[in-house]
């Protein structure tokens, strides 16, 4: 499992070719979960993406 723990960061480009846990909020321009990969997401977090997400 990928785990991002942080808060307010922004990304550029993230794959995870696993499934990954996402701690804090944060912006991404892309986002990508490939092959049947899950990810969760911390509740009350705040997650934007400014471009693409697949």
């Amino acid at each position: 499992m990928s785990i991002v723990n942080s808060n307010n960061v922004q990304f550029n480009n993230v794959t995870f070719n696993q499934n990954g846990l996402i701690n804090g909020s944060h912006s991404y321009n892309e986002i990508i979960a490939q092959g049947g990969s899950t990810l969760t997401l911390e509740s009350g977090s705040t997650q934007n993406i400014i471009g693409n997400q697949f």
